[in-house]
């Protein structure tokens, strides 16, 4: 039989031309799976997502092994807009730079590190939930004037945080309120941690962050563990005298046994192993507040003088019990005393700052016969006649609303 060879080499070229097409189609399919997530963009050790439509990146992710991140204001020549959630949480970070030009920090971008310190630049707006949260933060400096719009527990479990700078041309009433939703209190008379003192220019341990104008007092040397608050030193963790000074020596605090009550964030003071006859309670220790002290924490201790902080919240059962005291000062936000706290000491005074008086437990007072004079704000002594009942303090005491009447 005759081949045509017309037909056949037609037959030929449509099996070519359907294998070609086949394989054609298949590859051009490949190229728009490759196309379509041609967005991400990975440039040394960060990855980034592209956003076509304002040219800008996201941030999305680290992978270097420097725990000292200085992130690039550009990527792939496009301005970086957004750092995405996650991008650096757990990565043993100590040290993070941020560029100018960042809007957004977004859901815990640098969660559980070791940062001590932050500078936010003026770009930013918004600070996502738990952006900065559980890292070791000392010091937050805030470069705008307007405070960012804030999540809510950005800078938790930060226990040493304890100034916030911002420029000395802002609201420091909204950064108040601002920082209040963000779980930062910057009021120092409430035990609620992080508690940071609002620093606005830059002046003491703003100093050198660069936040606004310079004003206020010239800058003192206060050494790494302290920060300058007006003219004097504050201790990050310690507290020496009055005012308060230099920290590099550390000598008072470790006369004191404390640990950590974690569900109230603050420290608790178990023991004291000196054989000091005047003592004055630490407000920090280790960056954390002094909340609690502890049953016989100074029991049979000898004590002549006491000096209680302002950030106390209660005092246990037999704290100061059985020493040589002739006056205590109880600081307004104490709200507790309880049994035989202040028992057989040689008190003659007592003087209460606070407004509301404190739950007193029996006997808190008893066995100082010559306490005679109580001495509380204006305006409350029915208030303190009412919790004082069963305190042990003797009947023929006067309270009076005058506090120079309790001087010893």
């Amino acid at each position: 039989m005759k081949k045509n060879i017309k037909t056949e080499y037609l037959v030929t070229a449509i099996v070519v031309l359907i294998s070609f097409l086949s394989v054609g189609y298949g590859a051009y399919s490949e190229v728009l799976k490759v196309n379509s997530n041609a967005n991400i963009i990975s440039e040394g050790d960060f990855v980034y997502d592209y956003l076509p439509y304002n040219q800008t990146v996201n941030l999305t992710g680290y992978v270097g092994a420097s725990t000292n991140v200085i992130i690039p204001p550009m990527l792939a020549g496009y301005p970086v807009k957004i750092i995405d959630k996650y991008a650096f949480k757990g990565k043993n970070l100590v040290n993070a730079t941020i560029p100018e030009g960042v809007e957004k920090i977004a859901f815990e971008v640098f969660a559980s590190n070791s940062l001590e310190e932050a500078i936010i630049p003026a770009s930013v707006n918004d600070i996502g939930n738990m952006a900065f949260n559980a890292n070791d933060l000392k010091i937050v400096s805030f470069k705008g004037d307007v405070p960012p719009t804030f999540g809510i527990n950005v800078f938790d479990f930060n226990l040493h945080l304890l100034n916030i700078c911002i420029p000395s041309t802002a609201d420091e009433i909204a950064w108040k309120n601002a920082l209040a939703g963000a779980g930062v209190n910057t009021n120092p008379m409430m035990l609620v941690n992080p508690t940071a003192n609002l620093i606005k220019g830059r002046t003491g341990a703003c100093a050198n962050i660069g936040t606004g104008e310079v004003t206020g007092p010239p800058a003192l040397n206060c050494g790494t563990n302290a920060y300058q608050e007006k003219d004097v030193c504050v201790c990050f963790d310690q507290y020496e005298g009055d005012p308060y000074v230099m920290c590099s020596l550390k000598l008072e605090l470790t006369c004191f046994q404390f640990k950590y009550q974690g569900w109230s964030k603050y420290n608790v003071i178990t023991g004291f192993t000196c054989d000091n006859k005047s003592v004055r309670i630490p407000e920090l220790i280790d960056g954390i507040h002094t909340g609690k002290i502890n049953k016989d924490a100074f029991a049979y201790k000898d004590l002549t003088e006491v000096y209680l902080n302002d950030y106390l919240k209660e005092i246990d059962m037999y704290a100061f019990r059985f020493n040589k005291l002739r006056t205590i000062t109880i600081p307004q936000n104490v709200n507790k005393l309880v049994l035989n706290a202040f028992t057989g000491n040689l008190l003659e005074s007592v003087v209460f700052k606070g407004s509301t008086p404190p739950l007193m437990n029996n006997n808190v007072f008893t066995e100082n016969p010559n306490l005679k004079k109580i001495c509380v704000p204006a305006g409350t002594t029915a208030a303190y006649q009412t919790s004082l009942t069963g305190s042990g303090v003797p009947t023929d005491a006067v309270i009076y609303e005058d506090e120079l009447q309790c001087k010893i």
